[in-house]
């Protein structure tokens, strides 16, 4: 489903039934960027499909000023 146009994806995980053993109908994708999230959003909606931003982790860096 995903192509090389929605950018990289670091995971995926579906949601599975612990009593039936198969898939919820939903699941999680983390992705390198925001920007390579929000594509994949964008993508999916126009094929029809439900699709959101869950969390958004920003990775701050301190800077030490002397």
């Amino acid at each position: 489903m995903f192509t090389n146009s929605c950018g990289k994806v670091k995971s995926m995980k579906a949601i599975i039934d612990k009593q039936t053993n198969k898939c919820k109908g939903f699941g999680f994708i983390d992705f390198e960027s925001n920007e390579d999230a929000q594509s994949a959003i964008a993508q999916l909606q126009k094929k029809g499909f439900t699709a959101q931003l869950a969390k958004v982790y920003i990775q701050y860096i301190d800077i030490c000023l002397i």
